[in-house]
């Protein structure tokens, strides 16, 4: 064959060669990274260090240039008492204070801050990643009045063991707050749950949801008065909040969730608007103690209410049908 013919033919050979070669490589590269990325969120990489820290001892870093937008990182404060601000000035800079930092039990902002008693949380807050308050042991007091946070995954754990060592804590849900986002006080289990004993809503509320696993597993709550602003209260709800004794629904609720009000092994009455017209199954399920149920409407439309099972109708367990104030059965 001739020279010139054979370097045409390995010619193409080299150069196919070549490509795949290239491509190859790039693949390598970007499963390498694919890789890291999937690692990296595994690991959960270290939080960034703080860009500045206020008078105050909330140390800051900067989210977005941008947006001028900065979580809180961290507390260096000596104050048992903390207002987080909805913005902060740097310099010539005025940032808002959107996101309230966490990773594990080691990298939430105030993390075994156990000197701490009193957190008050701006409507400026949209985020709040775990274990941001984990094993704030002395906290009796929860300020919440973020009026757009994103709803939570259980595995977040916000407020790990937080008021173990003291009497318990206090929830106050501002005016302005619209929703409890989805699973903001569940715990992981209930042997790691907040110690809160007790949930009030502002006058004026303009709550009009309680997320699903809002409060589930919190296993000290006494009481809590449902504002006449809620439509819907949301699956899992108030799961296991086994010291919860009583409770009214305001006639602004249509629908609660499913498992809403499972294993409130304590509950002994329950207080049923006819504004309601679905409950989810097993809304009451465990719910052993419920001796009275009142409706505040007729048989009609006790009836007519669309019960996901058995067990989501609170009759399964009580004995006593009250309407509108009267004993039925």
């Amino acid at each position: 064959m001739a020279f010139k013919e054979l370097f045409k033919k390995y010619k193409v050979y080299t150069i196919i060669s070549i490509i795949a070669i290239l491509l190859l490589v790039a693949g390598g590269v970007t499963a390498g990274l694919l890789i890291g990325k999937q690692g990296n969120e595994q690991l959960n990489v270290p939080a960034l260090a703080a860009d500045f820290t206020d008078t105050n001892g909330l140390e800051y870093t900067i989210r977005s240039s941008t947006d001028l937008t900065v979580s809180v990182s961290g507390y260096s404060g000596s104050s048992t008492t903390v207002v987080i601000p909805e913005t902060v000035v740097n310099g010539d800079t005025t940032y808002t204070v959107t996101t309230i930092a966490g990773g594990n039990e080691s990298k939430g902002a105030f993390a075994n801050k156990t000197t701490l008693t009193s957190i008050t949380i701006p409507s400026s807050i949209t985020t709040m990643q775990g274990y941001a308050f984990y094993n704030c042991t002395a906290l009796t007091e929860i300020n919440f009045n973020a009026t757009n946070m994103n709803d939570l995954f259980s595995s977040n754990r916000v407020f790990y063991n937080a008021g173990q060592d003291g009497a318990g804590i206090t929830v106050s849900i501002g005016a302005n707050v619209t929703k409890i986002p989805a699973c903001l006080f569940s715990p992981y289990s209930s042997s790691d749950a907040p110690k809160i004993v007790t949930v009030n809503f502002a006058e004026g509320s303009l709550c009009e949801s309680i997320g699903n696993y809002a409060f589930s597993d919190c296993s000290s709550i006494t009481s809590i008065t449902i504002p006449n602003s809620v439509t819907s209260i949301g699956n899992y709800a108030f799961n296991g909040c086994s010291s919860l004794t009583e409770v009214t629904i305001p006639d602004s609720v249509t629908s609660i969730g499913s498992s809403a009000f499972y294993r409130c092994s304590v509950l002994t009455s329950i207080t049923i608007p006819n504004s309601v017209t679905s409950i989810g199954e097993r809304a009451f399920d465990g719910c052993y103690d419920i001796t009275s149920v009142y409706y505040l409407g007729d048989i009609t439309g006790w009836v007519s209410i669309d019960f996901g099972d058995y067990v989501a109708n609170p009759l399964y367990y009580a004995d006593n049908l009250y309407l509108n104030g009267v004993l039925f059965t």
